[in-house]
């Protein structure tokens, strides 16, 4: 395919698809269906490397591990050097207050900055009922996966592919003065 008399745009899509389910009630479905014994294998094959989002401060982190050892009623210490418990920093944060006092925390490693002078990873402990688990992108990816083509009629020469992860559109240079355009969307036979 030649580019050179045309225009190439490609955007990636980056969409979460988010589940009901916090990972408090995950928990609390895994401790009534497997041994107690096995708790904690079971809830850290799980949820270990899956990503969650706190919809209080609409952020995702991926859970690098479970402290079974902290509980909300532990404190630690704040940006300006003051201690406060989790039940209180989230009541005074965002306002929300705590069901389950003797859940553990998760723990999510937070990617470097370029700032940080520091070469120790920072950790965030997140409470697992504020923790909305996503749905894994690669979930079902071969039967998910839709392709369209957006013809352009007003547009000769000009279409769009898309796909769940791209959008890809060949533009011919002549065709960026368009008043009204008509699309249409037709999908592609899966082989």
């Amino acid at each position: 395919m030649k580019l050179e008399n045309q225009v190439v745009m490609s955007a990636d899509v980056s969409h979460k698809v988010l589940r009901n389910e916090t990972v408090l009630d995950l928990m609390n479905g895994l401790f009534s269906r497997v041994p107690h014994e096995r708790f904690t294998d079971a809830c850290e094959k799980e949820v270990l490397g899956q990503v969650v989002l706190t919809r209080y401060n609409n952020k995702t982190y991926r859970v690098d591990d479970f402290d079974w050892s902290t509980n909300p009623t532990h404190t630690f210490k704040k940006k300006d050097g003051s201690e406060i418990s989790y039940v209180d920093y989230y009541k005074q944060q965002y306002n929300l207050s705590l069901t389950d006092l003797h859940q553990p925390m998760l723990v999510s490693t937070l990617k470097m900055k370029k700032t940080d002078t520091s070469d120790t990873p920072r950790a965030v402990h997140l409470l697992p009922e504020f923790c909305y688990l996503t749905v894994n992108p690669a979930w079902k990816l071969a039967t998910a996966t839709s392709i369209y083509i957006l013809n352009l009629p007003d547009m000769p020469g000009c279409y769009c592919l898309i796909t769940t992860s791209h959008i890809v559109c060949m533009v011919n240079y002549s065709a960026f003065e368009v008043p009204t355009m008509k699309v249409t969307i037709t999908p592609l036979p899966t082989n």
